[in-house]
């Protein structure tokens, strides 16, 4: 009999163990889209993605984390090439007040990192022939 209990009491720790680090962690979600617009990629995003969004771009994939920061990635279609897409980000970024820190392009991809504050944005792009994909993570304690 106290086998059996000392099995039943290491499986309600474990249980009890593993709830608390899956509500630790906090929770994410991941959407998906069918290339939805510009307009309609700001609503998807929400609010608290403060990164703005390429123009004429299309949302496909959307994922939020709300662990011990809130991290928000857009992953988004454009017909434009790379260096356009850095370049923009560039200029835009430091029209909002962000301070770029890295930007890294070639023609078939690139990359472009941003602070502000505490707040980080990560932006890669690559072209794979007729479009190019954008993923933009951006972060910020919570």
């Amino acid at each position: 009999m106290r086998i059996v209990d000392s099995r039943r009491i290491k499986l309600f720790a474990l249980a009890l163990f593993a709830t608390t680090s899956l509500s630790a962690c906090g929770s994410e979600a991941t959407s998906s889209y069918d290339d939805i617009s510009e307009s309609e990629a700001k609503s998807a995003m929400t609010e608290d993605f403060a990164v703005p969004i390429y123009p004429d771009s299309t949302l496909f994939e959307s994922k939020r984390s709300d662990g011990g920061s809130l991290t928000i990635t857009g992953s988004f279609h454009s017909p434009d090439a790379c260096p356009d897409i850095s370049d923009w980000y560039s200029r835009r970024l430091r029209m909002q007040n962000w301070v770029v820190t890295g930007i890294e392009k070639a023609d078939s991809s690139c990359e472009v990192v941003a602070n502000k504050g505490k707040e980080e944005c990560k932006l890669n792009a690559t072209n794979n022939g007729s479009r190019s994909t954008i993923i933009i993570r951006y972060s910020r304690p919570k």
